[in-house]
């Protein structure tokens, strides 16, 4: 009887053993991924598909006009594109037929595109997350003198915080009719720790063709 409980004393402590070496084999599952997590939904579509673009080169621009012709219109934007050069950063895209801006001056207009437009000196005007997600921007106020556009903007993230801010650009007139923005940026970084300190430049350009 000493000899039977004995070896079924064994046998459950080699069982339960065995299923604790089990436990520990057993890969620990990853945490859950959220497929509906902030701005990872891009599902925005424009009033025109495709438009043969004929980008224009901002040096080909006309003399401004002493108003802003853009005001009481509807844009698409044809063609957008940023770039980016610090002394360890280099970065850059383009995109064709994705955005749309409007300038009816009522409280309704806003700026729909994958360029973030802001100006910077200290501060190092990144992209969007250094990437180029379709962002919304609701336009607050517009100012004008010739060949220079002020707009204030605003941006309200998916968790609801909105922030404010006025960007300066140059407004490029052509032939064609299309209107360019363009945003030019260079300065000296301070210390951050998303960035080495030292000299940096952006290039910003937006080309809209107005909607008829």
């Amino acid at each position: 009887m000493k000899n039977y409980l004995l070896y079924l004393l064994t046998t459950l402590i080699v069982f339960s053993s065995c299923e604790k070496e089990d436990d520990i084999l057993q890969p620990i599952p990853q945490n859950p991924i959220n497929t509906n997590s902030c701005g990872t939904t891009d599902t925005t579509t424009f009033h025109v598909d495709t438009i043969n673009v004929n980008y224009l080169n901002p040096d080909s621009a006309m003399i401004a006009s002493p108003n802003f012709v853009c005001l009481g219109k509807n844009y698409d934007i044809v063609y957008s594109s940023f770039s980016f050069q610090s002394y360890d950063t280099t970065y850059g895209f383009t995109h064709t037929n994705e955005g749309e801006v409007s300038f009816y001056m009522d409280g309704s207009d806003t700026l729909t595109t994958r360029v973030y437009p802001r100006n910077g000196y200290t501060s190092q005007t990144h992209s969007m997350n250094m990437s180029s997600p379709i962002s919304k921007f609701s336009i607050r106020t517009t100012s004008y003198t010739p060949g220079v556009v002020v707009l204030g903007l605003s941006y309200t993230n998916c968790y609801g915080i909105t922030v404010d801010w006025d960007v300066t650009a140059q407004v490029l007139e052509y032939i064609s009719g299309d209107i360019g923005l363009e945003v030019i940026n260079s300065g000296m970084s301070n210390s951050h720790p998303s960035w080495t300190e030292g000299p940096w430049g952006s290039h910003l350009f937006i080309q809209l063709r107005e909607r008829m």
